[in-house]
């Protein structure tokens, strides 16, 4: 079996990362936009995404070299080279798939066998985890297990860290001068009613007989 570090697995699926972000968030969209879909459960749900998914990943990655796709045994996976062999999951927040413990899936995360013939390839898994809400894709990462723990993941995309959006600290500085100007204006007026008001007082007070 081929021993590769995290850090060269990292390196590996790097060339690919937009396009499995591409997939995996086109995937969740058409889900969006799928009519009546709140009549179905999430099992539905995470079939469907499933389908669309590994669909647009087979469509973007299988005519790039050194990139072969096995559909077989009701699943779909993603070879680069005979080093990293993928598969696409829905995962929790902590990057851990489910799993109907078949013996294939015992297998596939169990680092020391071979799976569908492929022995020297590392086994990992591409997996979506979604928001609290399940409105959103929070997370996809790579991920490497060990049983029924994530050894190692990689993050291919965090829609936090996605989302930020730079802070010009120029504007910063314009916005703050109308602020202050407008407070300064306020303080003025206030102060000139003020003292309107105390000359309207010592007029109406009659002076000491």
């Amino acid at each position: 079996m081929t021993i590769l570090s995290d850090s060269e697995l990292a390196e590996i699926i790097g060339p690919v990362e937009s396009k499995i972000s591409e997939a995996v968030l086109y995937a969740w969209s058409a889900w969006l936009a799928t009519p009546n879909k709140s009549y179905f459960c999430a099992r539905t749900r995470a079939n469907i995404i499933w389908d669309l998914a590994t669909r647009t990943l087979e469509e973007k990655l299988e005519p790039m070299p050194s990139i072969h796709v096995n559909r077989s045994s009701n699943t779909c996976m993603f070879m680069i080279g005979q080093q990293l062999t993928f598969r696409f999951k829905k995962a929790d927040e902590n990057g851990v798939s489910s799993n109907y413990p078949t013996p294939m899936a015992l297998a596939f995360h169990d680092p020391e066998q071979y799976v569908l013939g492929i022995p020297e390839a590392v086994k990992t898994e591409i997996v979506y985890s979604l928001n609290k809400l399940e409105t959103e894709i929070s997370a996809i990462k790579l991920v490497r297990r060990n049983g029924d723990t994530v050894a190692w993941s990689h993050s291919i995309y965090d829609r936090n860290m996605n989302n930020i959006i730079a802070i010009n600290t120029a504007d910063q500085v314009q916005e703050a001068t109308p602020r202050k100007a407008r407070a300064s204006i306020k303080r003025e007026v206030a102060e000139k009613l003020a003292d309107a008001s105390n000359e309207s007082t010592l007029k109406n007070v009659s002076p000491p007989q």
